[in-house]
């Protein structure tokens, strides 16, 4: 059997749960090789990312369709010129095929820049930017008000929101994969019922910008390859500045990532995971420079701490040794994995509203035009997403494309959690991840305190267990 839903096809032959791909969801989501073939239901495979799958004589052949591979010989002017061409056209094909077109309108680059390409070939376009007056993150806003100016067409819409929005609020459920962004959909659903209300069928996000345009602090473990040392002490320099670290400290991270192949890094993986990992904060360096973050395996119980790492181990020790794949563009890809699961939650959001919610920067040939250019190559330590700037330079304006920071959202993970602590305190009384022998509950209890308390909080590996916790109990008919 085959079918677009993996949750549709366990339903007709009985699949159970996947117990090392929800082990692996619950602690190593970014190291997206673990899930190349594998859904989140035992016995159903799914196709692997730029496959395609044809139905011949009544079986699958699969071969590859598309590629996004770095080109050395592609320059940054080249690879400019095939994202203005692509984004464009992306751009004009919703135009062209909109009842009536909207447009988030955050602030940020990648949202704004699209609205100013719509409004180009739109007669108005409607943009839509999120406030929340009880807890309003203003430099947002007002950067917002300060350039829909610029252009005639656009007519600004901002949306009020409430604490109802925050995080942790009105959980989704994802029926195919259980993924963190449905802890946090709150403000993008506000934004769609307005868009509905205006009477639009499709409206624009600036979803996957941030991935395919910016670069993670992992390419600084592919300069130390290069030995681009000159260039890596300046982007250390720049990175401790921004993170208030030590430059080296990140020197020294990026030098061993450097000389660490990718099978030595998923058995060192397995080997966190084996043991749990320690209590206490992580440094920075060691989350984010490096191929995925440290596991939070202290979680999970011992039994399934042996599962995930044996699995983990075996799948390493299969790779060669001597692959040289770019650090940067590996965390990349993994990363655009999971930006297909938040806007898989935004389109079905969109949808209950009515609204077709498209993504331009997760087009085929958006990404590939992205893509040509190495994780190193895209990076800046000066200027924000250098190749949007170049691409659109000539279309949008520059006050858009020199912004270099945006709002600060942290304080409203703290507010979310504490107005939902009596349900994830519910959901903590008898866990579903619990009754399948996934996690412990004390130590993912004791977390969820310091989180209500302020103190730091892994949030991504928090939001994930709520997304599996849910995920299980909708399996079962238990969700609340």
């Amino acid at each position: 059997m085959f079918g677009s839903s993996a949750s549709a096809l366990a339903k007709h032959v009985q699949a159970e749960p996947d117990r090392v791909a929800l082990l692996a969801t619950l602690t190593c989501p970014e190291a997206g090789d673990l899930f190349d073939t594998r859904s989140m239901f035992a016995g159903v495979d799914r196709l692997s990312p730029g496959r395609l799958a044809r139905i011949v004589n009544g079986h699958v052949e699969v071969e590859p369709y598309t590629e996004f591979q770095p080109d050395p010989h592609v320059s940054l002017a080249e690879a400019a010129t095939g994202l203005q061409s692509s984004l464009t056209r992306a751009v004009d094909a919703r135009v062209a095929s909109a009842g009536s077109l909207t447009s988030d309108f955050s602030g940020g680059l990648d949202s704004t820049s699209l609205a100013f390409l719509a409004a180009q070939k739109s007669p108005r376009l409607p943009v839509l930017t999120y406030l929340n007056s009880s807890r309003p993150v203003t430099d947002d806003v007002d950067h917002a008000t300060r350039v829909v100016g610029l252009a005639d067409r656009l007519e600004h819409h901002l949306v009020f929101g409430s604490d109802a929005d925050l995080p942790y609020q009105s959980i989704d459920v994802l029926a195919e994969e259980p993924h963190s962004s449905a802890v946090a959909m709150g403000s993008m659903k506000a934004r769609l019922k307005v868009a509905a209300k205006l009477g639009s069928d499709l409206h624009l996000v600036g979803e996957g910008g941030d991935i395919v345009l910016a670069a993670p602090a992992a390419y600084l473990a592919d300069l130390g390859r290069q030995r681009d040392l000159p260039r890596l002490w300046r982007h250390c320099l720049g990175w401790a500045r921004i993170r208030n670290r030590s430059p080296m400290s990140l020197l020294s991270r990026a030098i061993a990532m450097s000389r660490t192949s990718r099978s030595e890094a998923f058995a060192d993986l397995a080997g966190q995971i084996a043991q749990g990992r320690p209590t206490g904060e992580v440094a920075w360096e060691k989350d984010n420079v490096a191929y995925w973050t440290v596991p939070q395996a202290d979680w999970l119980t011992r039994p399934a701490r042996r599962t995930l790492a044996e699995h983990v181990r075996a799948y390493g020790a299969g790779l060669s040794t001597d692959d040289e794949a770019s650090v940067g563009d590996v965390v990349t890809s993994a990363r655009l994995r999971l930006q297909a699961l938040t806007q898989r939650a935004v389109r079905t959001s969109g949808a209950q509203c009515g609204v077709a919610v498209h993504a331009p920067y997760l087009d085929t040939d958006v990404v590939r035009a992205c893509l040509a250019l190495s994780a190193s190559r895209r990076s800046s330590i000066t200027k924000p997403k250098p190749l949007l700037r170049a691409a659109l330079s000539s279309l949008v304006p520059d006050l858009v494309l020199a912004r270099p920071t945006k709002g600060d959202y942290t304080a409203d993970a703290y507010q979310g959690i504490r107005r939902a602590a009596p349900v994830l305190r519910r959901l903590l009384e008898n866990p579903a991840t619990a009754d399948h022998g996934l996690i412990e509950p004390a130590p993912v209890r004791q977390t969820v305190v310091r989180a209500i308390d302020g103190l730091p909080t892994p949030w991504g590996a928090l939001n994930q267990w709520i997304a599996v916790e849910l995920w299980l109990r909708n399996q079962s008919g238990d969700a609340e």
